[in-house]
């Protein structure tokens, strides 16, 4: 279960850095080129990332307008869940694989995730 919680504050914190710097939400065309440009994606990988994407954006957005008042825990726990879960159904283990290092790498990054973890 510890596992779980790792991977779904390193979603979280792959997303904030995708829009770092920003003070709106980052647009899922930006979120899905960066993914793109990392694991190589598919015609049809990309295309049901990009949904994935965009329906946990549009989620994250409801909640909070401004990427600024951030999301609690709490709050974001379930979306990240429920991104991996989708890409997983999406990705293969090699690009999962992938993904989760590219996230780990971010933590390592970021001191502030730091805490979260």
């Amino acid at each position: 279960m510890k596992r779980k919680t790792v991977i779904y504050v390193l979603i979280a914190i792959f997303v904030l850095w995708v829009a770092a710097n920003a003070q709106e939400w980052p647009s899922t065309e930006h979120i899905v080129a960066k993914i793109q440009a990392e694991l190589n994606l598919t015609k049809e990988q990309f295309a049901k990332v990009k949904i994935i994407i965009d329906e946990n954006m549009a989620k994250r957005q409801k909640i909070t307008p401004q990427l600024t008042q951030g999301l609690t825990q709490a709050q974001s726990a379930p979306l990240d869940s429920e991104l991996y879960t989708n890409l997983s159904k999406v990705l293969t283990r090699a690009q999962m694989s992938q993904w989760n290092r590219i996230l780990e790498l971010l933590l390592q990054e970021d001191p502030s995730a730091q805490d979260a973890k």
